[in-house]
């Protein structure tokens, strides 16, 4: 179950979607601080030449050997630091000056005469200068590498922005597809009177408009067929009663026997036919009181009692109290235990029937060990006139409503009827009733 989940999740087009503008967003973001970089890595090569150069200019300048007065002025103009070591003196223009050492060195020039480099979040520079060294010191202009990296920063959150608002956006524009989505969902389970939204200038409310409109056909068209059902089954009551009379003035014998039988499986099955229209229309109209399932199932017991292959019911049934119509469970209940008896042969084991409490629900399970239903009838088994068995024989009985009848029943009371079947291995029947009307 989880595993589908899980599929249905990562199969959805919004999943898909919301992944695509985050990979989106994240290469952007990428694209966007590697363009820096590079950037970056220019403007220092640039600035590294150009560093080179001045420092030829100011060693010069300095003269030699070189004046200390003169360095500190071009110090101060410059923002720098310069420190002299030599065989006779040394000295530096500032108290600042940083030694240059440790691991963290960036080596970007080296020449014969001139090593140049980064450490320490500051630019140096080393030149030979007569028989001594000259080295050069000035800060990395952090503040210029913060206004780069707020611009990037601020760069990246309005990407980041933009994109969230075209998922949303991209959202709203595709929200007509969930709405499609409810809607085929809502009219698969039954609900011909669900319509979707037509809120839309677009060709999402086109596709809106056909999809109500064939909802409506296929309403109209159920309804039709529905009516027919029934004017046709009010119909034939008169003539079957005419016949029921003319059928006692002829003499007894075999032949007035079988038409009997034939009459009285006409009469059934109209019979059955308005009872399964009659629940169709007035399924909401319950007569809702407490019930308690273990006796309603007890109650049902004689029922089916010499019945082959047998009924095995527990004989410590707890009580499981439910609001619900009595007779109306009570039909669900008889016909999914007919149907278990029918398509069950006498040699088979008895059928089985249990009670349970699951998740807010009295549970029913009744399993058989009969023939089983085919696969491929399956899911139309609650579909009305439906029968796996195609012979519909007297033996087996029936009109394809039973099951139709059951499931509007148990969707009334809120509940729900499930059916697990193997060809030749039997069927289990599963009634849920909510405990709480």
């Amino acid at each position: 179950m989880q595993t589908g989940k899980i599929k249905k999740l990562f199969g959805s087009v919004f999943t898909r979607l919301f992944l695509t503008i985050l990979v989106t967003g994240f290469l952007i973001n990428l694209l966007v601080i590697g363009l820096f970089g590079f950037i970056r890595h220019k403007v220092d090569a640039s600035m590294h030449a150009h560093l080179v150069q001045y420092v030829q200019y100011i060693k010069k300048d300095i003269g030699t050997p070189p004046d200390l007065e003169r360095a500190r002025k071009i110090a101060r103009n410059a923002s720098m630091t310069i420190r002299y070591t030599g065989p006779d003196e040394s000295w530096s223009t500032s108290e600042k000056f940083i030694p240059i050492k440790g691991r963290r060195i960036h080596i970007w020039h080296e020449g014969p005469n001139m090593l140049a480099g980064s450490a320490r979040g500051r630019y140096f520079v080393k030149v030979r200068h007569g028989d001594g060294e000259l080295v050069f010191q000035a800060a990395r202009g952090r503040a210029a590498m913060d206004d780069i990296q707020k611009v990037l920063l601020v760069l990246i959150c309005l990407f980041t922005l933009v994109l969230v608002m075209a998922y949303l956006a991209i959202r709203w524009i595709l929200k007509p597809i969930r709405w499609l989505t409810e809607g085929v969902t809502r009219v698969g389970d039954g609900n011909l009177d669900h319509r979707v939204p037509e809120k839309r200038a677009d060709e999402f409310r086109d596709l809106a408009e056909a999809f109500n409109d064939m909802v409506t056909r296929i309403s109209k068209a159920m309804h039709a067929r529905e009516q027919l059902l029934l004017d046709v089954s009010h119909e034939l009551r008169s003539p079957l009663t005419r016949l029921k009379i003319e059928l006692e003035m002829l003499p007894e014998g075999s032949r007035k026997e079988s038409l009997r039988e034939d009459i009285l499986e006409m009469e059934k099955m109209i019979t059955d036919i308005l009872e399964a229209a009659r629940m169709q229309h007035n399924a909401g109209s319950l007569n809702i009181q407490p019930v308690d399932m273990a006796s309603l199932i007890r109650d049902l017991r004689p029922d089916f009692e010499n019945q082959p292959p047998g009924l095995v019911i527990p004989v410590d049934l707890a009580e499981k109290v439910v609001s619900a119509d009595k007779e109306k469970a009570g039909i669900a209940l008889r016909n999914v235990i007919d149907n278990a008896m029918k398509y069950s042969q006498k040699s088979d084991q008895p059928v089985e029937l249990s009670l349970e409490d699951r998740a807010g629900y009295a549970v029913i399970r009744i399993v058989d060990h009969g023939i089983g239903i085919p696969a491929e009838d399956q899911p139309y088994i609650f579909e009305p006139f439906y029968r796996a068995d195609k012979s519909r024989t007297r033996k087996t009985g029936g009109y394809g409503l039973g099951l139709s009848m059951c499931k509007t029943i148990m969707e009334a009371h809120g509940g729900q009827i499930e059916i697990t079947s193997k060809s030749n291995h039997g069927t289990t029947v599963t009634l849920s009733f909510p405990t709480q009307a």
